[in-house]
């Protein structure tokens, strides 16, 4: 073999491990999904920007006197099959701090409520998600973590709802497992992935929602960050990146 090819061959078997590798892996994934937030402002997104704004790269949403009613960031577009990966944290007491990601939704007319499914983050009593459980099993001793939990909230469809709260639990993961996952004061990775009737969610990793749709509902809508009504807190949502196969659309 020649001292060129030789070299070059030496020098292919140190990259293809690189090729194979995490490293890689992670590479693809960001070279495949693009932003859906800039990291400086917020064009794209649409919402109350006297709730919402964008403080060290990220998207803040909150009041320091508290929200009367909960509001909600939106993109512009709509999305039906994807994967979008961000971070999420919340600031503020524990019983009050509460925030969320809402997609394949849509604006209530005359209203702040967006309808659609949402993976939603913070804490609440054990017997409050229970009430919302449909079925669903749920330890009500405690609190609960909203994190890695999928909701269905505010449609029109009585069918969606059997009781009178217009919120129904989709997946309720194990509370030891998410607080064994759970950064409670730092960032935490999301990632959901709508395919066809199928979503899943994950937390820091741990898969804690998997849901297959079987009603008539919407399978595209936008993509909403929530800021919660309540007291004074915050939730801030960062690195907002989507891939998806299909062009974005308007809603």
């Amino acid at each position: 073999m020649k001292s060129w090819a030789r070299a070059t061959f030496i020098v292919m078997l140190g990259v293809i491990p690189l090729l194979s590798g995490p490293y890689f892996t992670l590479r693809a994934q960001e070279t495949l999904s693009r932003r859906l937030f800039d990291g400086q402002s917020l064009t794209g997104w649409e919402g109350d920007k006297t709730v919402f704004h964008v403080e060290a790269g990220a998207i803040y949403g909150g009041s320091v006197t508290g929200l009367a009613s909960s509001e909600y960031l939106c993109t512009t577009r709509a999305y039906g099959d994807f994967d979008l990966s961000l971070e999420a944290r919340l600031e503020g007491p524990r019983d009050v701090a509460n925030g969320g990601v809402l997609f394949r939704s849509a604006r209530k007319p005359g209203s702040s409520l967006v309808a659609g499914y949402q993976a939603d983050m913070g804490f609440v009593p054990g017997d409050v998600l229970s009430s919302i459980a449909n079925g669903i099993p749920v330890d009500t001793t405690g609190e609960h973590p909203l994190w890695g939990v999928l909701l269905d909230e505010f449609r029109d469809e009585s069918f969606r709802y059997p009781g009178d709260i217009r919120a129904r639990l989709l997946s309720a993961p194990d509370r030891t497992a998410i607080l064994a996952a759970l950064d409670q004061t730092g960032w935490n990775r999301v990632i959901i992935t709508a395919a066809g009737p199928r979503i899943t969610v994950t937390l820091n990793g741990l898969l804690t929602a998997t849901f297959v749709e079987e009603q008539p509902v919407p399978a595209a809508g936008l993509i909403c960050l929530q800021a919660h009504s309540g007291g004074p807190s915050r939730a801030a949502y960062r690195n907002i990146l989507i891939r998806t196969d299909q062009s974005p659309r308007q809603p």
